[in-house]
């Protein structure tokens, strides 16, 4: 919230409220504010800030076009009002606008290119478009504005800040609010944007700093391991799930790639363990039922797929795969359904319909099928899929036992 200047009523309550220099409910910030802006005794920029303090409690409630209004009354009423034009692109961002949110973020970067947050905000959104090199461009150089404020800080003896001026970075994937603590954020977000790239070895560098930061990051772990899967470096992903799970044991997805590693390491009792662990601390996660139900296959064990059905989204990719080892129906089923409009989209579930075609086509001892569309998998999907890394596996250990 930004404090208010008033010339008729520096100490109402109503000013206090709006402006955040008592404790409120946003609620009661909001009737404040809008009590406020029912007077006729304040200058534009003073309006323009009354307007930013109620888009910013509505912002809270989760009223994000509430938000966007006032935030487009603080911009109108103050056209250089930065902070305005960073939180609406937030609000934006929430309400899955990205391009709207992405013009204001360019505006917010026009009136100061060194909003190291800006930066940080619009390289998520960047990543999530799919445009990597222009994430990874404004993460470096929210990380090279991050490192020249503290340099200049302790250069002058100044104290790290406790606030920011400006809301939650968009997705709160970061706290604005603490600026030292928001470097491990930006490398974990470069990280992940290099390993969708495929160059994984940037990934890891990223996470590395990020642990060097942070040596109890247990999403750097995360990553890490995830990475480490991508090399097809299993012991190192397998240490670094261990270290996220001691950290938080009931982190389903260091469960799962530890018990990718472990599988295509040909530790099968050891990855159903895993794998039973992850479905049971999230029953809606697909891609690990399937895999479980792999394993199972593969090692005797009773199937649960059945029954994880109950749980998991069957309207929705990857249901299809689910029903083809259900026995409802066949792979050439599965690969019409994995046609979509967007070319990303098809090509990545194409080529999962491919893998899991194989893996059910093997469990049958159908061979040359299961060989076949191993190849295909491999060829089609990005280097970073662990369909990838499995289908070339399987391609080898079939070379090895025709």
């Amino acid at each position: 919230m930004i404090a208010l200047v008033s010339p008729a009523a520096a100490n109402s309550a109503d000013e206090q409220k709006c402006s955040a220099q008592t404790k409120v409910s946003p609620d009661e910030r909001i009737a404040a504010c809008t009590s406020l802006l029912r007077l006729d005794e304040y200058d534009r920029q003073n309006i323009a800030r009354i307007y930013f303090n109620r888009g910013s409690a509505n912002n809270i409630k989760g009223e994000y076009e509430l938000a966007i209004a006032d935030y487009s009354a603080a911009i109108e009423a103050d056209p250089t009002a930065e902070r305005a034009y960073y939180c609406r692109a937030v609000a934006h961002y929430n309400l899955g606008d990205f391009d709207r949110a992405l013009a204001d973020l360019d505006r917010t970067i026009q009136l100061n290119s060194r909003n190291r947050i800006a930066h940080y905000a619009r390289g998520l959104i960047y990543s999530r478009k799919g445009d990597y090199d222009r994430a990874i461009g404004d993460y470096t150089r929210s990380v090279q504005l991050t490192s020249q404020d503290q340099a200049l800080r302790k250069n002058q003896n100044e104290p790290n800040r406790k606030g920011d001026d400006l809301a939650a970075p968009v997705g709160g994937d970061a706290a604005a609010s603490e600026p030292e603590g928001i470097d491990g954020r930006i490398f974990l977000a470069r990280g992940a944007t290099y390993y969708e790239k495929g160059d994984i070895d940037h990934a890891i560098d990223d996470y590395d700093q990020a642990l060097r930061i942070n040596a109890r990051d247990k999403d750097a772990f995360d990553y890490r391991a995830r990475a480490y899967n991508a090399k097809g470096d299993f012991a190192r992903a397998i240490v670094d799930a261990d270290r996220a799970i001691q950290l938080d044991p009931e982190d389903a997805l260091a469960h799962r790639s530890r018990a990718l590693a472990y599988f295509q390491s040909g530790s099968l009792t050891k990855a159903l363990a895993d794998f039973d662990r992850a479905t049971s601390l999230d029953p809606r996660d697909v891609y690990a039922a399937l895999w479980r139900e792999i394993v199972s296959m593969r090692s005797g064990a009773p199937s649960r797929l059945a029954a994880a059905t109950m749980k998991l989204d069957m309207t929705a990719w990857p249901a299809p795969i689910v029903r083809l080892f259900l026995g409802e129906v066949t792979a050439e089923e599965v690969l019409r359904a994995a046609n979509d409009p967007l070319p990303a989209k098809r090509s990545g579930q194409i080529c999962e319909a491919n893998f899991y075609s194989a893996e059910f086509a093997l469990q049958r001892g159908a061979k040359e099928q299961a060989r076949r569309l191993f190849g295909l998998a491999l060829a089609d999907c990005p280097p970073t899929f662990v369909e990838a890394q499995a289908a070339a596996a399987e391609l080898k250990a079939l070379a090895a036992s025709p």
